[in-house]
């Protein structure tokens, strides 16, 4: 299977996971849609440069993540919170990479025993993992919450009134930093 060089995270992204080539080199494992492929970097790097190219960083979506929901263990973060693109970190301790899942595409978990889940993802997916159902869930709840404050949160306030007149006029003055503020039109055409 040929590995790809770049990937950024889309819509249909439901997973990307560390792989172990035979040199111990770390790459990614995705899942987009119903396909899955390797890509020659390792998942923090993906995840930073998509948040890069939509003008962000990883560094940038943790401390966001941080102010929105506290200072919590193993935060989700926001790639693009308007299309549902929310990564939750889902790590087992004691293993080497990462593992991250899109909220979004999360169906929902499946206790097997004490210590392992299933989760069922969009696309006909599942995945069983090293943690406790609750876990998972409270992982799964992080993401949601983070997903309704930022849409909260960047909707608040959005309607704009204008009505010509009824404000200030603000007049910068000959020559002069200083501004000049008035109420009503007729003083100003009196200067």
């Amino acid at each position: 299977m040929r590995k790809r060089n770049h990937y950024l995270i889309n819509q249909k992204t439901v997973l990307i996971a560390s792989e172990f080539d035979n040199f111990g080199k770390e790459l990614s494992r995705i899942i987009e849609g119903k396909k899955t492929f390797l890509v020659n970097r390792r998942p923090i790097q993906i995840i930073d440069e998509t948040l890069k190219y939509y003008g962000s960083s990883l560094a940038g979506a943790t401390q966001g993540s941080k102010a929105i929901l506290g200072d919590k263990y193993n935060l989700p973060i926001a790639v693009n919170p308007r299309v549902f693109n929310i990564l939750i970190p889902c790590k087992t301790s004691g293993k080497k990479g990462n593992l991250w899942l899109a909220y979004s595409h999360i169906i929902h978990p499946e206790k097997i025993n004490t210590r392992s889940t299933r989760l069922h993802l969009n696309f006909g997916h599942s995945i069983i993992l090293n943690m406790k159902r609750r876990n998972v869930e409270s992982r799964q709840q992080l993401g949601a919450l983070l997903h309704i404050r930022m849409i909260e949160r960047t909707t608040r306030g959005a309607t704009i009134l204008y009505e010509p007149n009824s404000g200030f006029i603000v007049i910068e003055k000959s020559g002069e930093y200083n501004l000049d503020v008035r109420k009503d039109k007729a003083k100003m055409e009196d200067d």
